[in-house]
């Protein structure tokens, strides 16, 4: 990333549109956190459907094991880049079968307190060139770096349910799922479309676009 010449198009609390420009690393980086804070909507409502899950109590009483943490640990990819603990993967990985047992009995503790620490939270966000112009912060995404550890923790209690939450996911939904990917999706559809279409009946489409839809996203503590 270029340190020189950076531009950010922003709304002020009051129109007209301001345009900034910074040359210094400290003014791009400030120009960045500028611009994400004026997308992000902390006010907005989040509204769910009510679908509880079957069996409930089993998430609150999980309770994970050193060999699922220790494969967990054991499965990191090194190439990942470090969060804001500087604990890189390698370490996390090479030393899984001495670290595995006190770490097994740490996540355990913030599971049965339902605390995650405060430093597992901490994030560095670094700005990822999407589309147009390069030097307007408008055309980069946040990328979220997490420790190491906390991401450990996330796909143990992941691995520990997520059987679970199949029986409640709908059939449509192919993000972020095992076998699924953007190539089921668009298959099923083009099958969806072409098999009305090759029997002589009208199809209609809904676009949709979420503009800036995770960058949006409240976050309750």
């Amino acid at each position: 990333m270029s340190v020189t010449g950076f531009r950010s198009d922003v709304h002020d609390q009051q129109p007209p549109l301001r345009s900034s420009a910074a040359e210094k690393p400290q003014e791009i980086a400030n120009l960045f956190n500028s611009y994400l804070i004026s997308v992000f909507s902390p006010s907005a409502e989040i509204i769910l459907q009510d679908s509880p899950l079957p069996d409930e109590s089993y998430m609150t009483e999980l309770c994970l094991t050193v060999t699922e943490v220790q494969a967990t640990l054991k499965a990191l990819d090194v190439t990942k880049a470090t969060g804001p603990d500087g604990i890189p993967a390698h370490l996390l990985k090479e030393t899984a079968f001495v670290i595995a047992p006190s770490i097994c009995k740490l996540f355990n503790k913030s599971l049965t307190l339902g605390i995650v620490l405060n430093e597992w939270k901490n994030v560095n966000v670094v700005p990822v060139f999407k589309k147009g112009e390069t030097d307007y912060t408008e055309n980069y995404r946040p990328i979220l770096l997490l420790s190491q550890v906390s991401k450990v923790l996330e796909r143990c209690v992941l691995n520990s349910f997520k059987e679970r939450l199949r029986e409640v996911v709908k059939e449509c939904q192919h993000g972020f799922l095992d076998d699924k990917s953007c190539t089921s999706n668009l298959l099923e559809v083009l099958h969806h479309i072409g098999s009305p279409l090759d029997n002589g009946s009208q199809i209609d489409v809904v676009y949709m676009d979420m503009s800036k839809a995770f960058d949006k996203v409240c976050y309750k503590n």
